[in-house]
């Protein structure tokens, strides 16, 4: 899927946890970040070690930045007084991994797919019959759309009676 696809299904996910589960803003955002962040190894790839679909698309990655957000939440929680009292950082943490986890299951529904277990196991490998770019993921991106706008604005439009 292409960025803008991650972009606005992240919107998406926010717009449920927020609009609909009442979730704070703090998990809202950790969600949309975890959502977007595995695309970093596109923006990345002319590192000589980064391939894009490998680097950060995998279980591994979701792990370890899942972890390195949540602990270094929790070390500025509790050893200064950066964050406020109410913030989670293991909350937090699993929310980014939710919207990571999303990032990879709209990723292997292309026909790239994802290895899932890279570099550990290759042969883990979901694909689906989506081409990135293709008239289907604009269509799945009109409906993603068209979703966010059914859950923030149109149950706030009043009609005249």
């Amino acid at each position: 899927m292409q960025g803008r696809t991650h972009i606005v299904f992240g919107f998406l996910l926010s717009s449920i946890f927020w609009f609909i589960f009442h979730l704070p803003g703090d998990v809202v955002l950790m969600a949309w970040i975890g959502s977007i962040l595995p695309d970093l190894d596109y923006r990345w790839r002319e590192v000589r070690w980064v391939t894009h679909r490998r680097t950060l698309h995998n279980i591994w990655a979701m792990t370890l930045s899942t972890l390195a957000i949540s602990l270094t939440l929790w070390y500025l929680k509790e050893h200064y007084t950066l964050l406020p009292p109410m913030i989670n950082p293991w909350l937090l943490g699993v929310f980014f991994a939710l919207g990571f986890l999303f990032h990879l299951l709209l990723d292997s529904t292309t026909k790239t797919g994802v290895m899932w277990l890279y570099p550990v196991k290759k042969s883990l490998y979901w694909k689906g019959p989506i081409t990135t770019g293709s008239i289907v993921e604009k269509v799945i991106q009109t409906l993603i759309i068209i979703s966010i706008l059914a859950i923030v604005v149109f149950p706030r439009i009043r009609l005249p009676t």
